[in-house]
This record gives C-alpha cells, structure tokens and sequence, in this order.
C-alpha cells in the first residue's frame, strides 16, 4: 500500500522511469511475503502441540510415543511404507523427545489434507 501512494505522488516522466523500480520492488515483497508465509506453522486441529517444523527440510517433529514409534519401525519394513510418512529418527530437544517424519506437505504449495482413520 505504501509503495502504490509514494508511486501515485510522482511525476509523470517519473513515474515511467521508476516503474521498473516498483514491479521489482513488489516482486521483492511478494516474494519475501511468501518465504514468511512458508515458514508458519499452522495445525487447524487434531492434538495441539503434537507437532513442531522439523530441524531438516521437509521434515515434521511429533511428540514421542513408545508404541507410535514402533509402529513406524515396523512400517519402514512394509510395502504399506509408501501410504505414511518415513520414519526417519527419534530426538530429543529441550528434554522432549519427538519422532523425525517426512512432512508430507513441504513439496505442495498450498496444501490441504484430510486425516480420514479407518477400523
């Protein structure tokens, strides 16, 4: 908004000569805009708190659990390995334990899922 009133104050000849200037400048905005937006954490529902960003690209920290980490163990051997995420590690930060995941949405743009649970 800023940008478009200091533009709509000048000149006309200026204006011409800074109209590279500002699509640079909103490309350079967007841009940043974007790269801000990319690094917010959002959970719409499920267990708050179960997951933070992952230290690695494209990974997810979700709290530690014996039975849940053994169940990805057990799938990184399966054929059904392709229909969850890859288990990678369990670490621990701060005293908290979490397991490493694959984020399941870090190759989307604008990703949306449904967690739909069977039996």
């Amino acid at each position: 908004e800023q940008l478009d009133k200091t533009f709509s104050q000048m000149s006309p000849n200026k204006k011409i000569q800074d109209k590279g200037i500002k699509i640079v400048l909103s490309v350079f905005i967007l841009l940043r805009k974007y790269k801000e937006r990319r690094k917010t954490w959002v959970q719409a529902a499920g267990h708050a708190g179960s997951f933070v960003e992952g230290n690695k690209k494209g990974t997810v920290l979700k709290k530690y659990s014996l039975q849940e980490e053994e169940c990805y163990k057990e799938l990184m051997q399966d054929n059904l390995m392709r229909a969850v995420p890859r288990f990678f590690q369990t670490v621990e930060i701060d005293g908290e334990k979490y397991m490493e995941l694959c984020c399941c949405l870090s190759d989307f743009k604008t990703p949306s899922i449904m967690d739909i649970k069977t039996g």
